[in-house]
């Protein structure tokens, strides 16, 4: 049987050594690190499907079409995936934040955007970074 704190650093995927160099550039203590990660986290990066864990922000989605003077109309035509203001309102969680993706790269291959910029209005992965 495994132990607990064996246990935690498999499913965190970060070693003590990982969270001692992370404290040390940082600049602050191990348990600090520790805390970040638990919470940011929930444990894992990874839904149980092995996709990575997002959250798409429709406020970053806003910000982002503004370089292309397309903020305001995405707004009005797809106000749950793109908002001048950062809310929780439209978040669905898990999974099904996938397809508020979704939404984005077919908004933006309809207008000729970048993919890039949905994507990158998705916070990713462990520390949704």
């Amino acid at each position: 049987m495994i132990d607990l704190k064996k246990r935690q650093n498999l499913i965190l995927g970060l070693s003590e050594a990982d969270y001692k160099w992370a404290a040390k550039l940082l600049k602050c203590e191990v348990a600090s690190v520790k805390a970040v990660s638990l919470v940011e986290s929930a444990n894992s990066g990874f839904l149980p499907s092995g996709r990575p864990k997002i959250l798409f922000e429709g406020h970053f989605f806003y910000r982002f079409l503004r370089q292309f003077g397309k903020a305001d109309a995405f707004a009005s035509e797809f106000p749950t995936i793109c908002y001048p203001s950062w809310t929780t309102k439209f978040y669905l969680g898990n999974e099904k934040e996938y397809s508020r993706l979704e939404l984005a790269l077919r908004a933006c291959a309809k207008y000729q955007i970048p993919e890039s910029i949905a994507l990158r209005s998705a916070s990713w992965g462990k520390y949704q970074i």
